[in-house]
């Protein structure tokens, strides 16, 4: 019986695709390319009943739809919730042993990797500084072309 539906589901939706593109809409629409410039292509009258039509057949597809929830909910087959009883005792699994001094001296290594990695991105942003600062002792010794603005005293 879920296949006569699944197919009745198929050709109702092919159907409803179908009436939403012929049908004309305010922009022109599908409808409007068979001619007929402010008409619909069934007529002045057809928007009134292919509108009707489309509503009946979205009626029909949604019942449909809800009797295949209904229907496969009570199949025990395609059930989505798994209704199986957990295992009366979990596997008694052990984890493996971690030497805790092996750890600890890992972890040491690897934060001293990373104060050495710090210290010299540290010591390249403070190089990297430096050369800005000449870069701006250079401009400024470039000022010196730069011609003054009337009323206002030069100093060196």
């Amino acid at each position: 019986m879920t296949v006569i539906l699944y197919v009745a589901v198929s050709v109702v939706s092919l159907l409803i695709i179908g009436l939403v593109l012929v049908q004309q809409s305010k922009g022109g629409g599908l409808g409007g390319a068979f001619g007929g410039g402010g008409d619909s292509v069934f007529g002045a009258q057809a928007g009134n009943h292919l509108t009707k039509l489309t509503v009946i057949l979205t009626t029909v597809f949604f019942v449909l739809v809800l009797l295949l929830a209904v229907l496969s909910g009570m199949s025990g087959e395609e059930a989505l919730v798994v209704t199986e009883d957990a295992p009366a005792e979990l596997p008694n699994v052990e984890a493996p042993a971690v030497d805790a001094a092996e750890v600890n001296a890992e972890v040491e290594k690897k934060t001293e990797e990373v104060a050495g990695a710090v210290k010299a991105v540290v010591e390249s942003v403070e190089s990297v500084e430096s050369v800005e600062s000449v870069e701006s002792v250079e401009s400024v010794e470039s000022v010196d072309a730069v011609k003054p603005v009337e009323g206002e005293a030069v100093t060196k």
